[in-house]
């Protein structure tokens, strides 16, 4: 009988987003945050055509990135959650390391921001006495 299971093949690894979302689940991230990051992956993979994962590397993170930040025309914030939830899809589930992705810039990526519009943080003023 243990000569059966032996011969049995190995289970399929399970398909990548599923370990993304077993990644975001041991680290105990809220359930919004795991729909969001699954979400990025997933808009992240159909912007390269569907490619395999272990096809896609630096180069590709940083072109989906530059196309948030220049050509979808979003918010700061956008590429910054999308990179981070790319961080975690290289770095933790397929084992990549990119260490532009730890610094919170890529090389040759675009920012956010548009030139000459500088973010302002309005605060109330002191009560006087």
């Amino acid at each position: 009988m243990s000569e059966e299971l032996a011969d049995a093949p190995a289970s399929p690894q399970p398909r990548l987003l599923t370990r993304l979302r077993q990644a975001i689940r041991v680290r105990q991230y809220a359930l919004r945050t795991e729909e969001v990051y699954v979400g990025w992956a997933r808009r992240y993979i159909h912007f390269h055509g569907r490619r395999h994962h272990q096809d896609l590397g630096e180069p590709e993170v940083t072109a989906f990135l530059t196309h948030l930040a220049s050509e979808r025309n979003v918010s700061a914030s956008t590429p910054s959650q999308a990179r981070t939830a790319l961080q975690l899809l290289h770095q933790k589930v397929l084992g990549i390391d990119l260490p532009w992705l730890d610094e919170g810039a890529s090389p040759g990526r675009a920012s956010a921001m548009q030139p000459g519009r500088a973010g302002a943080v309005v605060r109330p003023a002191p009560p006087h006495k």
